[in-house]
């Protein structure tokens, strides 16, 4: 007597169902598909010839018309899937966009140092007064200065 899941089944069980297969359809499965397809979980259907003749054991003439009669209840794509995919997508779409835009508006800033403080100049000037190039500025002890060293 053959146990009513494939997955108890024995050796013994496996050779009693092969003998019943190939009295009713002439042909069997080999072993090594049944410990391939039904024993372990395999994530595949099994071979189209392999499928035909469980069909036909079963009383349908062939794999397309044992689906035909039972159509596949499909199972909910994981959507999640697409979800996070198409997130990941419009980040990087909004990440490329920012950086491109960024390298396009190049801004520079420029900070100034005063001569005889030594320090930043913090207030912008809102007139500009020209001062004539000297290749050579005055040495430190004859140039004016508005702001005195300490002695």
């Amino acid at each position: 007597m053959l146990s009513s899941e494939i997955k108890n089944w024995k050796g013994e069980d496996i050779v009693i169902f092969q003998e019943e297969l190939r009295s009713k359809v002439n042909a069997a499965i080999s072993e090594k598909s049944f410990y391939t397809y039904f024993k372990n979980t395999s994530e595949k259907l099994p071979r189209l010839d392999i499928l035909n003749l469980l069909s036909q054991y079963v009383g349908y003439s062939n794999w397309a018309d044992f689906q035909k009669q039972h159509p596949a209840k499909r199972k909910k794509q994981h959507s999640y899937r697409y979800f996070i995919l198409i997130a990941t997508v419009i980040l990087l779409a909004f990440v490329a966009f920012n950086y491109i835009k960024l390298e396009n508006e190049k801004q520079f800033k420029f900070c100034f140092i005063d001569a005889d403080r030594g320090q930043p100049i913090l207030v912008l000037l809102r007139s500009f007064v020209f001062v004539p190039f000297t290749p050579f500025p005055p040495p430190r002890d004859q140039r004016e200065s508005r702001f005195p060293l300490p002695a």
